[in-house]
Formats: structure tokens, C-alpha cells, sequence
């Protein structure tokens, strides 16, 4: 099931969707954390306005999903 999350700038509010994967080190014992995969840009709205992913240059496209890691996801999966 994919989660979503939102960042919330001043002026852009870009929303990412990922699927949670539980993760460890592969030892009985270790710790385990959820990291999240298949990360989309799901909308992004810029002074309010929703402009389509598409429609946004390939280099802006990827500087937005760069800031994907600035996310804080839900932590209740």
C-alpha cells in the first residue's frame, strides 16, 4: 500500500507517494527501520496553483524529487 506525504514550502507544497519496506541488517537481533521505495511525485502546487508533474521540466522534475528526502513520513505503517 503506498503512503503519502506532503512538503509544505512557502510558496510550493509538492506531495510524494512511496511504498514502506521494512528493512535490517540480515542478523537475528538487529535493529529494524522502515525506508521507503518507489517514490513518485504525486501533485505539486505552486502559490496554490496545482501544476501537473508532467508539464514541468525534466530538470525541475528531478530537483523536486531530490527534496523527496526532506520528507517526514509517517511513521505508523
Amino acid at each position: 500500500m503506498r503512503h503519502t506525504a506532503t512538503l509544505n514550502l512557502e510558496d510550493i507544497s509538492i506531495t510524494y507517494s512511496a511504498i514502506p519496506v521494512k528493512s535490517d541488517y540480515g542478523v537475528p537481533g538487529s535493529p529494524v527501520w522502515t525506508e521507503m521505495e518507489d517514490i513518485e511525485i504525486e501533485e505539486v502546487e505552486i502559490l496554490g496553483v496545482p501544476v501537473p508533474v508532467n508539464s514541468l521540466p525534466v530538470k525541475l522534475q528531478s530537483e523536486l524529487f531530490d527534496m523527496s528526502s526532506e520528507v517526514e513520513w509517517c511513521d505508523s505503517y
